[in-house]
């Protein structure tokens, strides 16, 4: 049965001192096109955050590193979709980890994923959904 892999992908800086763009991105081993889910939006828009799922190319030259934290049957892929839309839109890396908790709950990720990154959250400046200084 054929597999997609799950990533964590972080962007570059904008400017100093802003807290990184967070996403997920689930594509087939060595397929240049993926998913994105992510969340857009917020204080520095001056709009409101929106879930984001699109399909681009895994490698784009404004994301600095991809972590992988798992694979996907291809049939959990719309349980990746599930959780991504029940999970109201807000700072996308407090997002990211609520999706990885739910898709910790879900068994499609290693128990302790949600954890792990929710350690290495920025303080979100806009709000109280960032990790405390």
């Amino acid at each position: 049965m054929a597999y997609l892999e799950l990533y964590v992908a972080i962007c570059k800086v904008r400017c100093a001192g802003d807290a990184r763009h967070w996403l997920l991105i689930v594509a087939y081993p060595g397929e240049e096109h993926g998913t994105w889910y992510h969340v857009t939006g917020g204080p520095t828009h001056d709009k409101d955050y929106k879930l984001e799922i699109q399909t681009k190319r895994v490698d784009n030259h404004k994301i600095e590193s991809y972590y992988k934290v798992g694979n996907l049957q291809e049939v959990d892929v719309k349980k990746l979709k599930a959780s991504a839309q029940s999970i109201t839109p807000k700072f996308c890396q407090r997002w990211i980890v609520d999706v990885l908790k739910d898709l910790e709950r879900k068994s499609l990720v290693s128990s302790g994923t949600s954890d792990a990154w929710y350690q290495k959250m920025e303080v979100d400046p806009y709000s109280h959904d960032g990790a405390s200084s």
